[in-house]
């Protein structure tokens, strides 16, 4: 499987070794060097060096069953530069509270750049 940054320009060495050794959190890779996001037909990541925040906070997420109510997840949110004007946002979905805190402690244990 192929492994494309998001953030042109900024690679690390071997992004298939980084990824076998990282931490599962839900159906995302907190790795050494970079936060890992499985994607078809390759998965994505974003280089911990480019980094500039991480936080979570609490959301609905909202599903066609015609209830009117959204279902109660927890985004992380990671906020990153990509050589463009403004800064990136890339979000992930999480169900419960624990796994976006450990999460957020995970990526922000790991970039250089907070």
């Amino acid at each position: 499987m192929a492994y494309k940054s998001l953030v042109p320009g900024l690679t690390i060495e071997d992004p298939r070794a980084d990824r076998k050794k990282a931490v599962c959190i839900d159906r995302y890779y907190i790795g050494e060097q970079a936060v890992y996001i499985t994607n078809f037909p390759h998965d994505r990541y974003i280089p911990y060096a480019a980094v500039q925040r991480v936080w979570y906070q609490a959301s609905q997420h909202n599903v066609a069953c015609g209830c009117g109510k959204g279902l109660a997840v927890f985004v992380v949110c990671v906020r990153y530069e990509d050589g463009s004007e403004e800064p990136r946002l890339q979000k992930y979905m999480l169900e419960t509270q624990a796994e976006a805190e450990e999460m957020v402690k995970l990526i922000s244990s790991r970039c250089p750049n907070l």
